[in-house]
């Protein structure tokens, strides 16, 4: 279940009125030339062209004793009967530096062909079958998910030009031409598009060089037995380290990611010694990777089942490079005008579809962000999960957080 691949040669290729990796929306143009270099002579020949469509999905399931069953499934988008671009005699000589040449315009529909969801299970789906769903109106993106291209669970959605010559000359010849399209998703609606989520994780920090005058001490062999047996002696500070995030990430928003650091002390349990002495806390290095999930289903023999694979995989943005031989650390203090550090405007963060980029460097390296999205067989998401690595008083601790978050294309 390989992903369309481009297929010409000099007998029949296209020539594509777009740049280099280009990707169309639903309701776009397709405009071009399908071009024969072949010298050819034909009394009786004809050229069509379709635009297709489809989603598919392969399950494998071991069995057990070394062996595999197979699940699939696949959707046809469209409908689309050929259209035929010339039909009558062809002549291009030997030697002829010259070439045949059709021009053609397809459009992209809108939404799926409604015939589309007939013969398919409702259990096998994660969209409601039923003929009035709004789901039915949305066309989803071009994707591709293959853990093992070999023999492994795969899904895809893919869209390509198929053109065809067929002539006769001493037999009948074909010859065939694909132009694989790459469809971009729909613009999702979304009220929350700016809000933020805050998480926060408390710890503590057992030292003497939280007492003041003592921050870049040198501990002594008895003070420092004491702080490893945690003695009564040894002040305790306790912590809150609260990092607010995007709920939603918009791929080619310029607007820097509303991403936050704030720290603050929780007084309560803290020694009383140390409750009114601001600490430094500096900011070592941060995290962010963006773990992508897509899930995918197809129907099994059984009645009202199916199987089902999940795939996940975590991407690295790259944004601890930014922390690497900075001429100054980030901190930040406990004391008065205690204020967050607003990692997303200082690093002027924004996410595109390669990837987390600081101002125009991009950090991510080899990345592809998805949308998330949900058609007929298969499901994305996205998750963020940040690690925030800090020190105080000499120690070094670590935060983990993540959350889910809605990554949506941009206009």
């Amino acid at each position: 279940m390989h992903f369309n691949q481009q297929k010409s040669s000099p007998d029949l290729k296209f020539d594509v009125a777009a740049p280099r990796g280009w990707s169309y929306a639903a309701g776009d143009t397709i405009i071009g030339n399908l071009v024969r270099h072949n010298p050819v002579v034909t009394p009786d020949a004809e050229i069509t062209l379709v635009l297709t469509g489809r989603i598919k999905s392969k399950v494998v399931k071991s069995n057990g004793n070394n062996g595999t069953s197979v699940f699939r499934d696949e959707y046809q988008l469209f409908n689309s009967r050929p259209q035929v671009l010339y039909r009558g005699p062809l002549h291009l000589p030997e030697g002829s530096d010259q070439t045949l040449d059709w021009p053609f315009e397809v459009n992209i529909p809108t939404e799926p062909a409604a015939s589309m969801r007939q013969n398919h299970q409702q259990r096998a789906s994660f969209l409601p079958l039923m003929q009035d769903h709004p789901a039915h109106h949305v066309l989803p993106g071009s994707f591709f998910c293959a853990p093992n291209l070999a023999r492994g669970s795969q899904c895809k959605v893919e869209y390509a030009l198929k053109a065809t010559l067929r002539y006769k000359f001493g037999g009948d010849h074909v010859c065939k031409a694909v132009w694989p399209i790459d469809v971009r998703g729909p613009m999702s609606e979304c009220p929350n598009r700016y809000e933020v989520k805050a998480i926060k994780a408390q710890n503590l920090v057992r030292s003497q060089r939280l007492l003041p005058g003592m921050k870049d001490a040198e501990l002594s062999f008895g003070q420092g037995i004491k702080k490893f047996f945690g003695t009564s002696s040894v002040p305790e500070l306790f912590y809150y380290v609260e990092l607010t995030m995007p709920l939603v990430i918009q791929l080619g928003d310029s607007q820097p990611l509303p991403v936050s650091l704030l720290i603050t002390p929780w007084r309560e349990p803290t020694t009383d010694v140390i409750k009114d002495v601001p600490q430094e806390f500096k900011i070592n290095w941060i995290k962010l990777a963006i773990r992508q999930c897509t899930e995918f289903r197809a129907p099994s023999r059984a009645w009202h089942s199916y199987r089902d694979h999940v795939e996940a995989n975590s991407l690295d943005t790259g944004l601890v490079k930014l922390f690497t031989n900075m001429e100054s650390p980030l901190t930040i203090s406990t004391g008065k005008g205690n204020e967050p550090v607003h990692l997303g405007n200082t690093f002027q963060l924004t996410f595109s579809s390669r990837g987390l980029s600081s101002g125009t460097r991009l950090l991510t390296v080899g990345g592809k962000i998805t949308p998330e999205f949900t058609t007929y067989c298969i499901k994305h998401t996205n998750f963020q999960e940040w690690q925030v690595s800090i020190t105080v008083a000499g120690e070094i601790r670590v935060h983990k957080f993540q959350s889910p978050v809605k990554i949506i294309d941009g206009p």
